[in-house]
């Protein structure tokens, strides 16, 4: 359907631009059965044969932008059969103000009691500068979606594909105790709490978490995981779920700690990981804490500690070709390290235990390094036999100086 501003409508607009009436209103709308691509803008009635009219009751808005909004008029199921072709909007005093006209005839049957009728909605989207400002909608209904809810986060269903819809509203959140929106994407679910003052929910972290502190802005991880047996997730889901540490276990033959995590990532703008760890006693071999690739490990940038000298190393290999390998520092067995680092395509910034920035000058190809492992490598040889505390991750690559702030051990 073409929609058609009328001249009576730009009349109606002109006397609100004049302040000869205060702002504009929908009165109602009525249905007729001419058809076509053009109109006279100087009607003001609908084309052909009126077949129906509705005042304002059974119309509704949907805001869209600040100068556009989609106004909806319903014809029930039950009104008489006919044809429509067209339909115009009436605002203050019944004066014309739009008409939208279909180059085809369409159908509308009604409900009878061997008849399933048809219901007919009308959806105009309307753009005028200044729109919102210029139209009171109070007498018209607006267009809202409605959500199955669940009194709590603990009873929604464990995957995706077992719960009917893709939207839900939880009461409680288990995290903040707020309530939260939660949608369905692939086949996890993924929330996000309503806060009415962010830093309730920055508390409440802080608490947790006391590397925390203070962050610049309120600053928090996309994604927070491993941290006194509780697991919190809010970003990329973990590709290897529970059983992922079994696995490794079973085809490795060694017990190996439940702190190893592989995810899907989108590195293309780069980002920030903080680890909060603590080495291992006497270790045998190298032990990887964390690392980008590509997923077969030919192209990775990759942190790990050296057990021969105790020595954290940067990784990065290029097409399998050794780009760089640098030492940042050494830290004895059995000690806690609070690692902060920043990536994006020029580079690496990295602050271990409130140190000075190291900043590695070195094009990274991010946009084909879309796993992050903690405490894996690629291929499996390697992983992190110490405590991980903490894992998490922001979606951008923080400033230096927030860099060191957040790598400072809490005493």
């Amino acid at each position: 359907m073409k929609t058609f501003l009328l001249d009576s409508g730009v009349s109606l607009l002109q006397d609100q631009n004049n302040s000869v009436i205060a702002k504009l209103q929908f009165t109602g709308f009525e249905v007729g059965s001419g058809i076509g691509e053009i109109v006279d803008r100087d009607t003001t009635s609908v084309a052909g044969d009126l077949l129906y009219t509705a005042d304002h009751t059974s119309m509704f808005i949907t805001p869209l932008h600040t100068n556009e909004f989609m106004v909806s008029c319903e014809v029930p199921k039950t009104a008489l059969e006919f044809r429509p072709g067209n339909i115009l909007l009436r605002c203050n005093e019944g004066r014309a103000f739009i008409l939208s006209i279909s180059e085809y005839a369409m159908f509308k049957f009604q409900t009878t009691l061997t008849t399933v009728g048809t219901k007919l909605i009308f959806n105009i989207i309307i753009n005028i500068p200044g729109l919102m400002d210029r139209f009171d909608l109070s007498n018209l209904t607006q267009k809202t979606a409605t959500f199955k809810e669940f009194d709590t986060d603990d009873l929604v269903t464990r995957w995706a594909w077992e719960e009917p819809v893709n939207q839900i509203f939880v009461d409680t959140d288990g995290r903040t105790e707020d309530p939260a929106f939660v949608v369905a994407v692939g086949r996890n679910f993924w929330s996000s709490p309503f806060i009415k003052d962010y830093s309730e929910i920055y508390e409440t972290w802080a608490t947790k978490y006391p590397w925390l502190k203070t962050l610049p802005n309120g600053l928090l991880p996309i994604r927070q995981v491993h941290h006194e047996e509780e697991q919190y997730w809010l970003g990329w889901p973990r590709l290897t779920a529970e059983s992922y540490e079994s696995y490794l276990e079973e085809t490795l033959g060694e017990e190996i700690e439940e702190n190893i995590s592989v995810y899907a990532v989108d590195n293309t703008n780069g980002g920030t990981i903080f680890a909060q760890v603590n080495t291992s006693v006497t270790p045998n071999e190298d032990e990887v804490l964390w690392q980008i690739d590509d997923g077969s490990g030919d192209n990775h940038v990759k942190i790990y500690r050296n057990y021969m000298n105790n020595q954290i190393r940067l990784i990065i290999l290029a097409d399998s070709d050794l780009i760089l390998a640098q030492n940042l520092t050494i830290i004895p067995d059995n000690t806690e390290i609070n690692m902060a680092v920043a990536f994006r395509d020029t580079g690496l910034a990295i602050s271990i235990n409130g140190n000075p920035v190291i900043e590695v000058n070195e094009a990274l190809a991010l946009d084909i390094l879309t796993y992050e492992r903690e405490g894996i490598a690629a291929d499996d040889s390697s992983w992190w036999k110490g405590d991980i505390i903490t894992f998490a991750r922001f979606l951008e690559p923080l400033s230096n100086d927030t860099l060191q702030y957040l790598s400072t051990p809490v005493s």
